[in-house]
Protein backbone atom coordinates (compact mmCIF):
# COMPACT_ATOMS: atom_id res chain seq x y z
CA UNK A 1 0.00 0.00 0.00
CA UNK A 2 2.95 2.63 0.55
CA UNK A 3 3.77 1.74 -2.95
CA UNK A 4 0.65 3.97 -3.73
CA UNK A 5 1.58 7.00 -1.82
CA UNK A 6 4.75 6.67 -3.33
CA UNK A 7 3.31 6.93 -6.49
CA UNK A 8 0.85 9.68 -5.72
CA UNK A 9 4.15 11.76 -4.31
CA UNK A 10 5.64 11.16 -7.66
CA UNK A 11 2.80 12.25 -9.72
CA UNK A 12 1.91 15.35 -7.54
CA UNK A 13 5.95 15.79 -7.68
CA UNK A 14 5.66 15.59 -11.66
CA UNK A 15 8.35 13.07 -11.49
CA UNK A 16 7.12 10.86 -14.33
CA UNK A 17 10.14 8.82 -14.72
CA UNK A 18 9.86 7.72 -11.46
CA UNK A 19 6.62 6.90 -11.15
CA UNK A 20 6.58 4.79 -14.36
CA UNK A 21 9.71 3.13 -12.56
CA UNK A 22 7.61 2.50 -9.85
CA UNK A 23 4.40 0.97 -11.85
CA UNK A 24 6.47 -1.13 -13.42
CA UNK A 25 8.09 -2.71 -10.42
CA UNK A 26 4.36 -3.33 -8.87
CA UNK A 27 3.77 -4.54 -12.59
CA UNK A 28 6.64 -7.37 -11.99
CA UNK A 29 5.29 -8.01 -8.68
CA UNK A 30 2.10 -8.87 -9.67
CA UNK A 31 3.20 -11.49 -12.27
CA UNK A 32 5.64 -13.07 -9.35
CA UNK A 33 2.59 -13.20 -7.19
CA UNK A 34 0.93 -14.94 -10.38
CA UNK A 35 3.04 -17.29 -10.96
CA UNK A 36 3.36 -18.37 -7.54
CA UNK A 37 -0.14 -18.95 -7.45
CA UNK A 38 -0.05 -21.17 -10.36
CA UNK A 39 3.01 -23.07 -8.92
CA UNK A 40 1.02 -23.66 -5.70
CA UNK A 41 -1.69 -24.94 -7.57
CA UNK A 42 0.55 -27.22 -9.23
CA UNK A 43 1.87 -28.93 -6.20
CA UNK A 44 -1.52 -29.23 -4.59
CA UNK A 45 -2.54 -31.12 -7.40
CA UNK A 46 0.65 -33.04 -7.91
CA UNK A 47 -0.31 -33.79 -4.75
CA UNK A 48 -3.77 -34.82 -5.17
CA UNK A 49 -2.87 -37.14 -7.97
CA UNK A 50 -0.17 -39.06 -6.01
CA UNK A 51 -2.23 -39.18 -3.28
CA UNK A 52 -5.39 -40.75 -5.48
CA UNK A 53 -2.98 -43.02 -7.00
CA UNK A 54 -1.67 -44.27 -3.74
CA UNK A 55 -5.22 -45.25 -2.86
CA UNK A 56 -6.19 -46.87 -5.95
CA UNK A 57 -2.62 -49.03 -5.63
CA UNK A 58 -3.57 -49.99 -2.36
Amino acid sequence: MDEFITLRKYIEARNYKEALALIDELEEMSKDEKINKVESYIVILLIHYRFKELLLNY
